[in-house]
This record gives C-alpha cells, sequence and structure tokens, in this order.
C-alpha cells in the first residue's frame, strides 16, 4: 500500500510540475507577446512623430514629406523628375534622423506617402489645396502611412534577394501599390499589418501652428519698426491703409519670397485670414485649421480645430 501511496503521489507531482511549467510557457508567451506589441507600436509612433516633424520643419516646402526608401538603405529615395520613384516602400529611416527602428518581430517598417505631398518643385503645398490622396479603410485625405509588417505570414516567404518585394511583407491589398490600404484585427496567419496613418487634418493643424508663429514674429518686427501692426492687404499682399480686414499683408512684411508665399498659404485661403482692430495693437489672423490672437505685450494665442 505505501508503495501505490509513493507512486500515486509520484504521479500527482509529476502532474504539477506538468501543469505549472505549461501554465509558465503560457505566461511567458503571453508576456512576449505583448513586449514584442509594446515595441512594434513604440516603433510606429517615432515613425509618425519623426514624419510630422519634417513635415513641419520642411523650409523650403513646409507640409512635404520625403519620399520611400525603395532599396532598404533607409535612405529616401531622390525624385525622378518631380515623382518619387515609387510611392510605397520602407521608411526612410535614416533620412528622418532615427536610429533602424523596427516592429517586435525584428522587421524595418514600411511607409506609403500620398503624391500631392512629394518634396519636389513646381508641387505647391498647403493645406487649402493638399488633400491627401491615400484612403484607410473608410477613411480618405490621408497624406502618409506607416507600416509595421511583423513576422511572416504562410504565404510570405522572405529573403534578403526580396528585402523590397512589398507582397512579402504587407497583407492583402496594402501590397498592391494603389491608394487605397486597409487595416484589420491582428491575424498571425492572415492578417498581421499594423498600421498608422497620419490624416491631412493632423499633418497641416500642426504646419499651421508654425506658420502661425512666424508670421505673428513678422508682425512683431513691423510693430518694432512702425510701432504698430500693420493693416490688411490687397489680394496682392500689399498693405492697405485704413483696411481692417483683408489679406495677410505678407509683402508688407518681407515674407514675399518666404516658402509660405511660394506655397500659396497667402492667396489661396477662401475666409478673411487678417483682421487688425482700430488701435492697430492687436491682430486675429485665421487659417483653415487653426487662427492666432496677437495682441501687443501678450503672448501669442494659437486655437485649433
Amino acid at each position: 500500500m505505501r508503495i501505490k501511496r509513493q507512486q500515486h503521489g509520484a504521479v500527482l507531482l509529476i502532474l504539477v510540475i506538468s501543469m505549472s511549467a505549461v501554465a509558465l510557457l503560457w505566461l511567458y508567451s503571453r508576456w512576449v507577446r505583448h513586449d514584442s506589441g509594446e515595441q512594434t507600436q513604440f516603433a510606429l509612433h517615432t515613425a509618425q512623430s519623426a514624419l510630422l516633424g519634417r513635415s513641419v520643419a520642411d523650409a523650403n516646402r513646409p507640409g512635404s514629406l520625403p519620399c520611400p526608401d525603395t532599396n532598404n538603405d533607409g535612405v529616401a529615395e531622390l525624385l525622378a523628375g518631380v515623382q518619387c520613384p515609387n510611392y510605397l516602400g520602407r521608411l526612410p529611416w535614416r533620412t528622418l534622423g532615427l536610429s533602424d527602428i523596427r516592429d517586435g518581430s525584428g522587421e524595418r517598417l514600411w511607409y506609403a506617402l500620398s503624391a500631392d505631398m512629394r518634396d519636389a518643385s513646381g508641387n505647391i503645398i498647403n493645406s487649402a489645396v493638399t488633400i491627401g490622396q491615400l484612403q484607410m479603410n473608410a477613411n480618405p485625405q490621408q497624406v502618409a502611412i506607416v507600416f509595421a509588417p511583423n513576422a511572416a505570414l504562410t504565404n510570405q516567404s522572405r529573403d534578403s534577394t526580396q528585402q523590397n518585394t512589398a507582397s512579402l511583407y504587407l497583407d492583402a491589398s496594402n501590397a498592391d501599390g494603389d491608394k487605397l490600404y486597409e487595416s484589420g484585427l491582428y491575424d498571425a496567419v492572415n492578417f498581421n499589418d499594423q498600421i498608422h496613418a497620419i490624416s491631412q487634418a493632423q499633418l497641416f493643424t500642426l504646419v499651421e501652428k508654425h506658420a502661425l508663429q512666424q508670421f505673428a514674429v513678422a508682425i512683431g518686427q513691423y510693430d518694432t519698426a512702425h510701432h504698430a501692426y500693420p493693416y490688411a492687404a490687397n489680394a496682392a499682399g500689399d498693405m492697405q491703409t485704413g483696411q481692417l480686414s483683408g489679406t495677410i499683408p505678407y509683402n508688407t512684411l518681407n515674407l514675399a519670397t518666404s516658402a509660405w508665399a511660394q506655397n500659396h498659404w497667402f492667396d489661396s485661403l477662401s475666409a478673411v485670414p487678417y483682421q487688425v482692430n482700430t488701435s492697430l495693437d492687436s491682430v486675429i489672423m485665421q487659417l483653415r485649421y487653426c487662427h492666432a490672437n496677437l495682441t501687443r505685450g501678450q503672448p501669442l494665442q494659437v486655437q485649433c480645430g
């Protein structure tokens, strides 16, 4: 009887150890998936922030974005004439000043660019005329999309000779290079792309904040020289004495050769963008998404939305 009890106890001990091992493996797999997911989200957020920052900071064409990287060296491709060689490729992480960021499976990110956002001579970019040509699910007017391809699906065979073949990294219609992209429920068998899209409104809200700050600096410089804010301007940007509302007086403010003027920020606006009070010490400027109130002696106030 003692032997049977010992054998029974040994069996129970083995069962307990086995069940504990299974539980630990399950917890470990959950932890790995969670950690991998966090890394993927961090990479996507980092890429999105870098693209937005680059867009705002561009001195020649504010709002523009770099071409995708088509040979996986981290560098944005040069224009072919006035077009990007391809509008779907790898994220140009070197061009964006990033480290070699990767998703949770160790894959580099991919990137789709709306053609009307390219940094090309003659391509006018402003919040009034640049709409964003990409669509994410049912959401149009997307200017850029960043993809984490994650681990290869069963129908994707990846190797170094085909590292720039979109269909081996991106799933379903995301790989066909058109303007329609999709996000879906994560499925390790059929669809595991994880995606962050940048909308036209999201990007140009940031660009407009930057624009209004620069316009305010120019108005402040004018005030220093003339002890008054400028009157509003005619359509050509020349200040009209006595006119309280109209166009931003960009010629008078020495902004006629600025990137803002070259990209028609001042003459593409449908609403009256500039109003000054009769005391010439307070100005309201209105763009598409943001407006600013500049009053002498007070901080610039910018509101968007």
